[in-house]
């Protein structure tokens, strides 16, 4: 995962703080940019990820944030679709950019 995180702070934006999430950290960009980012192979909609991806998406200033999630693998098509609905950015096969 430190990995991963640094290959995005490289590559993609740069990282201005973290912040915790359950058992993880997610990502903060200089931008305001909510990132997590998890080397799973393969994400699966399910209540857990509901709950989780309702709770990162909360305004706290009452300006709704971006959001990103990063994977290694892939998301299912339900977990695709209920994700981008509610507003993430996916980046499923994330080695490609954060990897390299």
């Amino acid at each position: 995962m430190s990995v991963m995180i640094a290959g995005y702070h490289q590559h993609v934006a740069p990282i201005k703080s973290f912040a915790p999430f359950g058992r993880v950290l997610y990502a903060i960009t200089a931008t305001g940019i909510n990132a997590v980012i998890i080397p799973a192979d393969h994400i699966l909609w399910s209540e857990q990820i509901a709950d989780a991806a309702l709770w990162l998406g909360q305004p706290e200033t009452g300006k709704q944030p971006k959001k990103q999630l990063w994977i290694l693998g892939d998301f299912s098509t339900k977990a695709e679709a209920e994700l981008q609905a509610l507003g993430w950015e996916l980046h499923p096969d994330g080695q490609t950019q954060l990897l390299r």
